[in-house]
């Protein structure tokens, strides 16, 4: 009987943990939750078993690509038979789908704004538009983020219903990694996300070609951890630049064997063309890697230039590659940015104090809708646990 339901993308990836990670604050605090996975892909399994093991209700509801409408009338219906108080929708097409432009709908609506600006086409924009129009309430991800959409939507931007709430982590499973000096042995560089148009492997590998060649006193290893379409093509890059017995492709690794292996980095790297709150930030500095990225949205308003991580510009690989070449030769640069990266993410992106911001909008927005419409308190059971 879930007061709270979250719609979210069931592939690996930031909708998911987020919402996951929601949804086991809320049960802690003591408010029922589900969760509805709807996209083209089924849903990872580590998020099933988190679910099944936390008592979370949820429901994949499989979507075909394109404009899916028998899709959208399934996940409208399932909404139905939940009676949910509150729905968080994690993309702007679900939060349309979920708003159907009604007034009257039991439920409070949150638009949660995950898809980064940078890489918004002008239908992304027009949906993004429409999708905060629709729903009760915005959260974005960073004020710099919100800022932003209200340059491009102008008048269609509503201030008074938005909000600014970072992902959170759950710190307790990130041990720091505390003060490591460069061993003799080798110099591990890392890199996780989807292998999608989204991230620039790519260049990394370009860039990891170009440091192999200028340092011969430290072996060097690249391990890129993550799936998608595209791997096929950086698997053949990495032939092609002659790197291949240095570069280790993980592909899909479980959330908690990936801790594991970002501990055994010595530093991480984020080439993207563009980003919300990247985990993979997050993530780096909740185990104090020092960091290298690109200064595109949504990052270079994140990282703080030499103090907690290095930008660059890594559509060109020549200066990602001297940021690496950088950071191998200078310990107490890497201690620096580890250090400070790990302070970023305590106090201020922990999950509980994240869970106690949506928790208090939650509130808010659950005694309001019940009060214009006269709700009864009682939930049916909906969802399959």
């Amino acid at each position: 009987m879930p007061e709270v339901v979250q719609i979210c993308y069931p592939g690996v990836g930031g909708q998911a943990a987020v919402a996951t990670g929601l949804a086991l604050e809320g049960l802690g605090r003591g408010v029922s939750q589900g969760i509805l996975f709807y996209g083209v892909e089924p849903t990872a399994p580590q998020y099933l078993r988190l679910c099944d093991d936390a008592k979370i209700s949820h429901q994949t509801l499989v979507k075909k690509p394109g404009l899916g409408l028998g899709a959208r009338r399934r996940l409208q219906k399932a909404l139905d038979a939940c009676q949910a108080k509150v729905v968080l929708a994690h993309h702007h097409d679900m939060a349309i789908t979920a708003s159907r432009i009604s007034a009257s709908r039991a439920y409070a609506l949150v638009f949660v704004e995950h898809h980064s600006n940078a890489l918004k086409s002008r239908k992304d924009w027009l949906l993004s538009g429409m999708a905060h129009r629709c729903a009760d309430h915005t959260v974005y991800l960073t004020s710099s983020y919100r800022d932003t959409v209200r340059a491009r939507l102008g008048r269609w931007f509503n201030p008074a219903e938005t909000s600014v709430i970072a992902n959170g982590l759950d710190l307790s499973l990130y041990p720091g990694l505390g003060e490591r000096a460069l061993t003799a042995d080798e110099f591990v560089i890392g890199m996780q996300g989807r292998m999608d148009t989204g991230k620039d492997y790519a260049t990394l590998l370009r860039a990891f070609a170009g440091v192999s060649g200028l340092t011969a006193t430290v072996p060097l290893r690249l391990e890129l951890a993550g799936d998608g379409p595209d791997r096929l093509r950086l698997e053949d890059l990495a032939a092609e630049l002659g790197i291949s017995e240095r570069v280790k492709f993980l592909g899909f690794v479980e959330h908690d064997a990936l801790i594991g292996t970002m501990r055994g980095w010595d530093t991480a790297v984020l080439c993207t063309q563009g980003e919300t709150l990247s985990m993979a930030i997050l993530e780096a500095w909740a185990l104090g890697l020092p960091l290298i990225s690109n200064g595109v949205s949504g990052v270079g308003d994140l990282i703080r230039d030499k103090h907690d991580g290095l930008l660059v510009d890594s559509s060109q690989p020549a200066l990602l590659t001297e940021a690496i070449r950088h950071l191998i030769h200078d310990a107490p640069l890497r201690q620096k940015l580890g250090r400070n990266g790990r302070k970023r993410v305590e106090g201020h992106i922990d999950r509980k104090t994240v869970g106690s911001q949506y928790d208090r909008l939650i509130q808010r927005l659950k005694l309001d809708r019940m009060n214009n419409l006269g709700l009864s308190t009682e939930n049916p059971q909906c969802l399959r646990r």
